[in-house]
């Protein structure tokens, strides 16, 4: 699997994608300038690779984003949320939860 981001200033949308370059999931982020929050809006995996852990490695990669940009992190998505209580290096960096 690879990972694939396309940014803007206000946000933008994580690639997963298989050998092929196929996307296999996404997972879709605003940012709060001002703020310095890294907004999850939004995180998908088609069917057929569901059950796999792969939302997993998208809320991963967007939680290092956040930290590299030195950005606290706000789990709008239910699923990005659950994952994210469950990860102990991400808990002093939630607001929101």
């Amino acid at each position: 699997m690879e990972i694939r981001t396309e940014e803007q200033d206000s946000g933008g949308i994580i690639f997963l994608e298989n050998e092929e370059k196929k996307e296999v999931g996404r997972l879709t982020f605003s940012l709060n300038n001002e703020d310095k929050i890294f907004i999850i809006s939004y995180v998908m995996v088609h069917n057929q690779y569901e059950s796999q852990g792969l939302g997993k490695i998208l809320v991963r990669e967007a939680l290092k984003m956040a930290l590299d940009k030195n950005y606290k992190i706000y789990p709008h998505c239910s699923y990005a949320n659950s994952i994210l209580k469950k990860m102990p290096e991400a808990e002093s960096f939630l607001v929101g939860r």
